[in-house]
Formats: C-alpha cells, structure tokens, sequence
C-alpha cells in the first residue's frame, strides 16, 4: 500500500485533468479524475445520469482508494456533489473513507435551487451562458470547431445538475471543509446547511470571487492541500 497522502479532485461541469493542473503540478499525490468523454478518455461516450456516473467513477477512483494509507476527496461546483455522493457509496460499501471531504463552489445538496436548464438553452444562449460564469478561456469561446467539440460535453455535464434530485440520507462520518466565492450565485444559509450533511466537523471558509474562485485563491489553496498531506491536523 502507498504511504503517501492522496487528494482524489473531481472537476466542475465541463472539466477535466486540465482544469486543476497548476494544482497538481505543485501539489505531490493530487489526482484530478478524468470524466467520460473528454482528455484521456475521449473515446467513452458522455454520461448525463448521475448514478451511472456514479458508478463509472468509482470504478476509477477505486484503485486510489485501495493503493491509498490515507486519501482526501475533493471537488470543485459539479464535482463537489459527485464527491459527497461518492463518500456516501464509498460508506455504504465498506471501503477506506476519505479523512476529509473538501467542497468548493457547491451549496449543501438539500437545498434545491430554482435555476435555467442552460443544458437545453441554443447554443448561442448557451454560451453566453457560461461566459457569465467566468472560467470559460477565450480561446474556446473564439474557436467555433472546439466549442463544437466541447459544447455536447458541457451540456450533459449541466444536465447531471440540472436533473439531481435530493433525497435525505443519513449524515456521513467525516469532517467537511467548504469554500466558496462572495461573488457566486451562493446564499450563507445554503452552505451553512453542509453542516448537516456530517455528524464531524464542518469548517467553511468564504473567499473573494466569483464560481472560479479558486483560481484567484490559487496559492492559498495549494498550501492547504500540501498542509493536509502532512502528518498533523491542519484548519482552512
């Protein structure tokens, strides 16, 4: 078994290995989960329901898991539900747990919000959509063939989130620590209410930014990751 410290990150809608990669690139043991139909696994077919997803992604992290002494699970809008809901399976089955459980841009998933299914918007729409978030780089926006590429991804994607229905489940038993952007479309009371999502302790850190507040808190955010991989406890 690997004695070294894992963080297992999963990506927002559209995302992929690329999107932490200055993360992993100064973070040791950060491995950023590929989704299905992008980057390295462009030849698996899209997926836009949440338990098949689910069950595809598990089967990816699965080996981390089991080569991992101690592992963390982190994600970032999309990928933080995908996290939380993979801890929940990860429970159920038996398996290593994640020490912690680390949400970014996400509020608590029983707080359903009343949004646009952007995942059936046209397509001009759609992406004015997206530019609104940020995050989207300009060289895709400008590019017609790579938005034709990524535009069927990015919309399944949507669709995972559009379509989540919440259904009560017992806490979990790991501490959850949350971030989220002043600037996002993020009520306090919904991510007040992660804390009922854990019988452990919930620690919430409010940053300046928008969605992709992440990438302007970058250097704050490696050292975090780093700190958790050390051998005492650390605090957000």
């Amino acid at each position: 078994m690997n004695t070294h410290t894992k963080i297992i990150a999963l990506p927002f809608a559209g995302g992929g290995k690329h999107s932490f990669y200055r993360f992993a690139e100064k973070i040791p043991h950060f491995y950023t989960v590929e989704y299905p139909g992008r980057g390295s696994r462009f030849n698996h077919p899209s997926i836009d329901n949440i338990e098949l997803l689910l069950e595809d992604l598990l089967h990816i992290i699965l080996p981390h898991i089991n080569d991992s002494n101690k592992y963390f699970l982190y994600g970032h809008s999309m990928g933080a539900l995908l996290a939380y809901l993979l801890s929940h399976k990860i429970e159920e089955m038996g398996l290593q747990l994640p020490s912690k459980l680390i949400v970014s841009g996400k509020n608590s998933p029983c707080c359903p919000r009343k949004r646009k299914k952007i995942s059936e918007f046209p397509s001009d729409q759609f992406w004015d959509e997206l530019k609104s978030y940020g995050g989207i780089s300009e060289e895709i926006i400008a590019n017609e063939d790579i938005r034709t590429y990524y535009e069927p991804i990015i919309r399944s994607d949507f669709k995972i989130v559009e379509n989540f229905e919440y259904r009560p489940i017992k806490p979990l038993s790991i501490p959850i620590d949350i971030f989220y952007g002043d600037d996002e479309e993020i009520k306090d009371f919904e991510i007040i209410r992660w804390r009922e999502k854990t019988v452990k302790t919930v620690n919430i850190k409010k940053m300046k930014g928008n969605h992709f507040f992440i990438y302007r808190h970058e250097q704050y955010l490696v050292q975090y990751f780093k700190n958790l991989q050390k051998p005492f406890k650390t605090h957000i």
